[in-house]
């Protein structure tokens, strides 16, 4: 008698188990995309990112290994990135209509500088540091999931509205450090992943890398040339491109050098931090009203 009471609560705990276990597997593009989906699936799906850790988007490409991976997925949400084009090439015919959600729909997409990638005009793909856009990608994700499972619906909407509150949080933090007090200004950076961000602030990037690749020795002087009549005096280097060049003008302008991740794996911390090293680097070139005493 006490043996088959053991047997049917091993049972009963075995089914608890896998009724926990995530009933969707949904894959997302980049890191900045995880927060959002972890949020609002919570332990309903097997969440999945593509891109490796410190890899660079723009010169990744899936492995077969992930596309296969891919082709059994729920979801996929998608974010403008480069390698998608080559990711829906290589899955049609593969997945079944819908599974492919393109989270950019409703977003106001931003031409890339020129002398970021090429001399073709093409949007800009960082979108996800815009956290107004993150608002839309999060409506898609849970309007998304809720399809999936129509059960869950609800809860993934009032999930999805207690995320949205944290990015609008995360733009008042923001705005508090940043709005109308470096209008005009510049900053130098490595890569120009940083517009949608800036543009809300009326700052403008100047880009050290030409046409995606580390500048030449003319395109050097130039920048320099640049930077000091903007007297720039902090130059940000991300951690996914090489940062020889920004050390060489910073021997020259005597600048500070400033990690910026363009690619937030927490998502409304990361970018805090992000705002708040920005305002450092901005203060150093000395624009006024730069004080703030805004807390995380």
């Amino acid at each position: 008698m006490m043996r088959t009471r053991f047997r049917f609560i091993a049972l009963f705990l075995l089914v608890a188990l896998f009724c926990r276990a995530a009933e969707l597997t949904v894959f997302v593009m980049v890191p900045p995309q995880l927060e959002a989906v972890r949020k609002i699936a919570a332990d309903s799906a097997r969440i999945e990112l593509l891109l490796p850790p410190g890899m660079n988007p723009e010169s990744f490409s899936p492995t077969a290994r992930q596309i296969a991976a891919l082709a059994r997925a729920d979801a996929v949400f998608l974010i403008g990135v480069e390698f998608e084009t080559m990711l829906r090439r290589s899955l049609e015919g593969r997945l079944p209509a819908g599974v492919l959600q393109d989270c950019r729909q409703g977003m106001k997409l931003r031409q890339m500088e020129e002398h970021g990638h090429g001399d073709k005009a093409m949007p800009d793909p960082h979108v996800w540091l815009s956290p107004d856009n993150m608002l839309i990608h999060a409506r898609h994700i849970a309007q998304k999931l809720g399809s999936l499972l129509p059960n869950n619906a609800e809860l993934y909407k009032q999930r999805c509205q207690a995320y949205c509150l944290e990015l609008q949080n995360l733009q008042e933090q923001t705005d508090l450090l940043l709005k109308d007090k470096f209008k005009g200004q510049s900053i130098l950076t490595q890569h120009p992943a940083f517009g949608y961000f800036l543009d809300r602030y009326g700052i403008s990037q100047i880009a050290i890398e030409s046409g995606g690749k580390e500048p030449g020795a003319r395109q050097l002087s130039q920048l320099l040339a640049k930077a000091k009549k903007e007297k720039i005096k902090a130059i940000f280097t991300q951690p996914q491109f090489s940062d020889k060049p920004a050390q060489t003008l910073k021997q020259r302008l005597q600048a500070e050098i400033i990690s910026l991740d363009p690619l937030p794996r927490v998502y409304c911390q990361d970018m805090f931090e992000m705002a708040q090293n920005l305002l450092r680097g901005l203060q150093k070139s000395g624009a006024p009203n730069a004080d703030s005493g805004v807390k995380p």
